[in-house]
């Protein structure tokens, strides 16, 4: 459900600004510290590639201030937002 469900959210809100995008379910969860792996509830993590920074940030402010939906209220417990410049190193 999370790739379907989430794949059409994606579609409706993210295009066409952004120009990739790969959902990532987490395999193994650590413990922090003295805690427990319920301490650390999540499925996994997206990421989304755009063109350029202006079109992440607007991107990101329209989800910042847009209400949720059914799908965010449903499936999301913590939606925390970043914005990266990845580099590709050679091994």
């Amino acid at each position: 459900m999370w790739r379907e469900e989430h794949t059409s959210w994606v579609k409706g809100k993210m295009l066409p600004k952004a120009k990739r995008y790969t959902i990532n379910r987490l395999m193994h969860k650590y413990p922090p510290a003295g805690g427990t792996t319920t301490e650390f509830d999540i499925f996994g993590y997206e990421m989304l590639w755009f063109g350029n920074l202006e079109s992440a940030l607007t991107t990101a402010e329209q989800m910042r201030s847009a209400q949720p939906d059914a799908f965010l209220a449903g499936f999301v417990k913590t939606c925390k937002m970043v914005i990266v410049e990845g580099e590709n190193i050679k091994l």
